[in-house]
């Protein structure tokens, strides 16, 4: 599901999901997905994603670069994207490669760094 915002120029924000526990979301974490108007995840993140927020994720595709396609072109439609990572964002590869293939778009974007799941695990 997405919502349509007229005259609002796009953004993406690549988002940790940190490990998945709710409680253990950050602030910026939160503030993405409170405006979110699309939501990537990952099939494997999907069900923790459908927890966190009312709006229907749509599952990425595991090759980076089709992920960032789905990103801007969301984006360049105005909407406000959170793409949606376990743990950081920059802890991953292909995370990584998405935030290159995008950097090279106008699309404007930012990184909200999650909590790691190894940093989690003994608090």
């Amino acid at each position: 599901m997405t919502r349509a915002r007229k005259n609002t120029k796009g953004r993406i924000h690549f988002v940790g999901l940190g490990p998945g526990d709710p409680d253990l979301l950050t602030g910026g974490a939160r503030d993405a997905l409170a405006v979110a108007d699309v939501v990537v995840v990952d099939e494997l993140d999907a069900a923790a994603a459908q927890a966190l927020s009312e709006i229907e994720p749509l599952i990425a595709q595991p090759d980076p670069a089709a992920v960032a396609k789905v990103l801007v072109a969301e984006a360049k439609q105005g909407h406000m994207v959170v793409r949606l990572v376990s743990g950081d964002p920059l802890a991953h590869e292909e995370t990584t490669k998405e935030i290159q293939a995008v950097s090279r778009s106008s699309v404007p974007w930012r990184v909200i760094a999650g909590v790691a799941a190894q940093t989690a695990i003994p608090s």
